[in-house]
């Protein structure tokens, strides 16, 4: 029998630290097998959006001021939020499957009768157990997949049933529990928990902590919910950074959390790296990327692709109903534009995600009056590198 080789402490010391550095591994999803993928998906043509799905008897409505989130484990598009300014008043989950290209409504919104307040002052709706108010969501909700849970951060300022509901005054981080479709408020250890009202979220895998940036009159904050999720921990506060109508997503590759947009159209790109741990302070750069021009930022879809370690940024052209279609890359602070990839959507949309399974974008456009579409994008990072400048 061979004996067992000796490791050396600088070894041990070497493989302590990668794992350190590599940070908690990414959750494994419940995978399907090739044949369940959607080839339609898998075939599709680099660098051209491509309408993949457009709705047909489904009664959801893509509503502006809704978030979305990109549920890992199943493969999903997840929404929540409505206007609540008289159209829609909508506090439901809906889901659209990109595999067998079929939408479904988790639970009924709650009737605004139902809206009260708790024995605590919490905004609460239903006639069972309690669930968020309809408010506007934007970029305020984020998918953990660590817990299998939506998490909203978002809180109704727009609801006007608030004039109504004196005793209401508290918005609590709301989490939905997606293994049993359920609703829950965030004890936050008994204080009150970080809210934004059109702020951003993201979620940042290395160190399993959900992350919260806002601003306000004061100036702005960063929040942070590590590893335990008991918590909420504010990590930075300061000169505001940037304002609201943003949309912000985690960069894996340079372990940044990159806020897109404000208030107003801007050029500019607002780049914050996090402390080592939840809760420690860390650094904002705010400048305007090189490269590529791409239009000014505001309300604007962003996703992050694992893959490329990339971000692909759709913003609206000027005033019209075009938008453009840009790589940011982190790294390089530099935009890189994609020629003939522009399509209409409108001039609010926080409703794009990366789908590691089909390596594709996919994006939601709609309004109240007509149903939802489906449009999806496969990046080709060689084919634009390779192809003549057209703008």
């Amino acid at each position: 029998m061979n004996p067992v080789p000796k490791i050396s402490r600088a070894c041990i010391v070497a493989i302590a630290l990668a794992l350190i550095v590599a940070g908690p591994a990414m959750p494994k999803a419940q995978t399907r097998p090739d044949s369940a993928l959607n080839p339609n998906l898998l075939a599709l043509q680099a660098n051209r959006w491509v309408r993949f799905h457009q709705a047909g008897l489904t009664k959801w409505r893509r509503d502006g001021h809704a978030g979305m989130a990109y549920d890992a484990k199943r493969g999903v598009l997840l929404f929540f939020g409505s206007g609540t300014h008289g159209r829609n008043w909508d506090n439901g989950v809906h889901q659209f499957d990109p595999v067998s290209e079929r939408w479904e409504t988790h639970d009924r919104p709650a009737p605004p009768g139902s809206y009260r307040a708790d024995p605590t002052g919490n905004r609460v709706a239903g006639r069972g157990p309690p669930r968020p108010w309809a408010m506007h969501v934007y970029d305020g909700m984020v998918y953990d997949p660590v817990r299998d849970a939506l998490v909203v951060a978002a809180r109704p300022g727009h609801n006007p049933i608030r004039k109504k509901l004196r005793s209401a005054k508290i918005d609590p981080v709301w989490v939905y529990d997606l293994g049993v479709r359920r609703w829950r408020m965030m004890d936050n250890g008994g204080e009150p928990a970080p809210v934004v009202f059109a702020g951003g979220t993201a979620y940042d895998r290395i160190r399993d902590t959900i992350v919260l940036s806002r601003a306000h009159s004061r100036g702005g904050e960063v929040w942070e919910l590590g590893p335990d999720r008991r918590k909420w921990v504010r990590a930075w506060r300061g000169r505001r950074q940037h304002g609201i109508h943003v949309t912000m997503g985690f960069d894996t590759k340079n372990r940044r959390i990159v806020v897109f947009g404000d208030y107003k159209a801007t050029e500019t790109v607002a780049v914050y790296t996090p402390g080592a741990e939840a809760g420690e302070p860390g650094s904002w750069r705010i400048s305007v990327p090189g490269g590529d021009s791409c239009p000014a930022v505001t309300k604007t879809p962003i996703a992050y692709s694992e893959r490329d370690g990339v971000f692909l940024v759709v913003p609206r052209i000027g005033k019209t109903r075009k938008t453009a279609t840009c790589v940011y890359d982190a790294a390089t602070h530099r935009y890189r534009r994609i020629p003939d990839a522009g399509l209409e959507r409108g001039h609010m949309n926080f409703m794009m995600a990366y789908d590691l399974r089909h390596d594709v974008f996919l994006m939601v456009t709609g309004n109240w009056r007509a149903p939802p579409q489906v449009w999806a994008l496969k990046l080709g990072l060689g084919a634009l590198d390779s192809a003549p400048k057209q703008f």
